[in-house]
C-alpha cells in the first residue's frame, strides 16, 4: 500500500476510522458548497482569490484534525481511504446497507449463490407482475430469469427480464454472507442499483425503492443489499453473463 506506519494500516477495516472519514467527506463537501456560494457573490478575481485561500485553509485544518484524531498524517489518512475504498463504506452507511469485504466475497459458497439466485428471481418476478417501475413493465416483458456464475474466485448472480421479442441487459450482483449469517447481494453492473432503488411511477413506489435495504418475495430467502468494498472488472464480468 505504500504506507509507512503500521498504525495507519491497522485501521484499514476499523469502523470508527471509516465513519470518521465519512464524516470528514460530508463536512468537506459542505465547505465546498459554501465556497462556491461565496464565489458567486464575489465577482472580482481578487475577492475570489481570498475566498479560495480561506476555504483551502479551512479544508486543510479539517483534514488535519480528522487525521490527527486517528493518529495519522494527512497523507496516510488520504492514501488509506483511497486504497481501502472507504467511499464504498460511506455509501453503504448512507443507504443503511451492509458492506461486503473481499474476504467475505471469496468465502461465498455455491449454496449462497443458489439462495441469492432464488431470492432475486422471486423479487424480479413479483416486481414485474406488480409493474412497480418503468423497468418492471409487463407490457414489454413476460418473465424474469436469474442464474449464478463464478468470476475471479467470487459468486455472482445475473438477472434479466425476458419476452419472446427480446430481453433486458443483465443486472449483476455479488453474493456473500455477513459475519452474522445474513445473505448479502451487492449490485455491481448493468443498471442493477437503479432497478432496485428507483421507480418513477408514483411517490409511494419511489419512497419504497429509495429506502429498500433488502429484497424478498414469494417465500424465497431474504437478501440484504450491500456495497462491495473493492473493485471489479465490470466489463469482463458482464461478458460472463452475455456469453
Amino acid at each position: 500500500m505504500g504506507l509507512k506506519t503500521y498504525h495507519a494500516y491497522s485501521q484499514r477495516a476499523d469502523e470508527n476510522a471509516i465513519r470518521q472519514y465519512c464524516e470528514w467527506v460530508n463536512k468537506s463537501f459542505e465547505l465546498s458548497k459554501l465556497r462556491d456560494i461565496q464565489f458567486e457573490a464575489n465577482g472580482s478575481e481578487k475577492e475570489q482569490a481570498k475566498v479560495h485561500e480561506n476555504y483551502e485553509t479551512r479544508q486543510r485544518k479539517l483534514l488535519t484534525e480528522t487525521a490527527s484524531a486517528l493518529g495519522m498524517e494527512n497523507w496516510e489518512f488520504s492514501q488509506l481511504a483511497n486504497t481501502a475504498h472507504w467511499d464504498f463504506h460511506c455509501r453503504a452507511y448512507e443507504n443503511g446497507w451492509n458492506v461486503i469485504t473481499t474476504e467475505q466475497a471469496l468465502a461465498a459458497t455455491r449454496s449462497d449463490a443458489k439462495a441469492a439466485s432464488d431470492s432475486l428471481t422471486a423479487f424480479y418476478l413479483k416486481n414485474l407482475n406488480d409493474s412497480t417501475s418503468y423497468f418492471f413493465d409487463p407490457s414489454r416483458y413476460s418473465t424474469a430469469h436469474c442464474h449464478w456464475d463464478n468470476f475471479d474466485g467470487k459468486r455472482f448472480v445475473g438477472c434479466q427480464l425476458r419476452s419472446f421479442s427480446g430481453s433486458s441487459r443483465w443486472d449483476v450482483f455479488l453474493v456473500a454472507r455477513s459475519n452474522d449469517g445474513k445473505l448479502l447481494i451487492a449490485p455491481v453492473s448493468g443498471k442493477a442499483r437503479q432497478h432496485l432503488t428507483r421507480s418513477g411511477k408514483s411517490e409511494k413506489l419511489d419512497s419504497i425503492a429509495r429506502n429498500r435495504t433488502h429484497v424478498e418475495a414469494y417465500g424465497e430467502p431474504r437478501s440484504h443489499l450491500a456495497e462491495y468494498a473493492d473493485l471489479i472488472d465490470v466489463g469482463e464480468l458482464q461478458a460472463v453473463f452475455d456469453n
